[in-house]
Protein backbone atom coordinates (compact mmCIF):
# COMPACT_ATOMS: atom_id res chain seq x y z
CA UNK A 1 0.00 0.00 0.00
CA UNK A 2 1.10 3.34 -0.76
CA UNK A 3 1.80 5.98 2.08
CA UNK A 4 0.81 9.41 1.07
CA UNK A 5 2.97 12.18 -0.36
CA UNK A 6 4.49 14.77 2.03
CA UNK A 7 4.29 18.29 0.96
CA UNK A 8 8.13 18.20 0.58
CA UNK A 9 7.71 15.45 -1.99
CA UNK A 10 4.94 16.80 -3.48
CA UNK A 11 7.27 20.05 -3.95
CA UNK A 12 10.22 18.12 -5.18
CA UNK A 13 8.15 15.91 -7.81
CA UNK A 14 6.38 19.33 -8.90
CA UNK A 15 9.96 21.06 -9.36
CA UNK A 16 9.92 21.82 -12.79
CA UNK A 17 6.99 24.07 -14.51
CA UNK A 18 5.85 21.73 -17.16
CA UNK A 19 5.32 18.71 -14.40
CA UNK A 20 3.19 21.43 -12.55
CA UNK A 21 1.29 21.95 -16.12
CA UNK A 22 0.39 17.92 -15.81
CA UNK A 23 0.02 17.36 -13.07
CA UNK A 24 -1.92 20.24 -11.28
CA UNK A 25 -3.05 22.34 -14.21
CA UNK A 26 -4.25 20.05 -16.79
CA UNK A 27 -6.32 17.97 -13.86
CA UNK A 28 -7.62 21.31 -12.41
CA UNK A 29 -9.01 22.44 -15.87
CA UNK A 30 -10.08 18.44 -16.56
CA UNK A 31 -12.12 19.01 -12.91
CA UNK A 32 -13.31 22.18 -13.68
CA UNK A 33 -14.26 22.39 -17.21
CA UNK A 34 -15.89 18.97 -16.28
CA UNK A 35 -18.03 20.30 -13.29
CA UNK A 36 -18.96 23.53 -15.65
CA UNK A 37 -20.13 20.88 -18.50
CA UNK A 38 -22.52 18.70 -16.17
CA UNK A 39 -23.98 21.76 -14.91
CA UNK A 40 -24.60 23.41 -18.23
CA UNK A 41 -26.53 19.64 -19.30
CA UNK A 42 -28.24 19.94 -16.39
CA UNK A 43 -29.52 23.25 -16.75
CA UNK A 44 -29.92 22.59 -21.09
CA UNK A 45 -31.39 19.14 -20.17
CA UNK A 46 -34.16 19.38 -23.61
CA UNK A 47 -33.19 22.85 -24.85
CA UNK A 48 -30.84 21.30 -27.79
CA UNK A 49 -28.28 23.70 -26.85
CA UNK A 50 -24.32 22.89 -27.57
CA UNK A 51 -21.42 23.30 -25.47
CA UNK A 52 -19.34 26.23 -26.70
CA UNK A 53 -16.27 24.04 -26.71
CA UNK A 54 -14.23 26.59 -29.20
CA UNK A 55 -14.80 29.43 -26.91
CA UNK A 56 -14.31 27.71 -23.72
CA UNK A 57 -10.84 26.06 -25.08
CA UNK A 58 -9.41 29.12 -26.17
CA UNK A 59 -10.16 30.84 -22.02
CA UNK A 60 -8.96 27.58 -20.55
CA UNK A 61 -5.48 27.31 -21.70
CA UNK A 62 -4.29 30.43 -20.72
CA UNK A 63 -6.37 29.88 -17.36
CA UNK A 64 -4.59 26.09 -17.44
CA UNK A 65 -0.71 27.93 -18.04
CA UNK A 66 -1.49 30.47 -15.23
CA UNK A 67 -2.71 28.18 -12.64
CA UNK A 68 -0.12 26.03 -13.34
CA UNK A 69 2.45 28.23 -12.95
CA UNK A 70 0.89 29.65 -9.60
CA UNK A 71 0.96 26.07 -7.86
CA UNK A 72 4.35 25.78 -9.75
CA UNK A 73 5.38 28.71 -7.63
CA UNK A 74 4.15 28.04 -4.29
CA UNK A 75 5.89 24.69 -4.97
CA UNK A 76 9.52 26.02 -5.20
CA UNK A 77 8.47 28.17 -1.81
CA UNK A 78 7.80 25.09 0.37
CA UNK A 79 10.66 23.52 -1.12
CA UNK A 80 13.39 26.24 -0.56
CA UNK A 81 11.44 26.26 2.84
CA UNK A 82 11.80 22.83 3.84
CA UNK A 83 15.43 22.70 2.55
CA UNK A 84 16.44 25.75 4.85
CA UNK A 85 14.23 23.92 7.66
CA UNK A 86 16.38 20.56 7.02
CA UNK A 87 19.79 22.48 6.64
CA UNK A 88 19.47 24.62 9.77
CA UNK A 89 18.58 21.60 11.62
CA UNK A 90 20.99 19.74 10.67
CA UNK A 91 23.79 22.48 11.73
CA UNK A 92 22.00 22.97 14.86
Amino acid sequence: MHRPLTLEQISIRCATYWQSVLRFGLPFIVLYRGIDYGIFRIITEKAGLVYPWRAVATTDVPLMLLVSAIWWALMRQVASWKRKEGSARESG
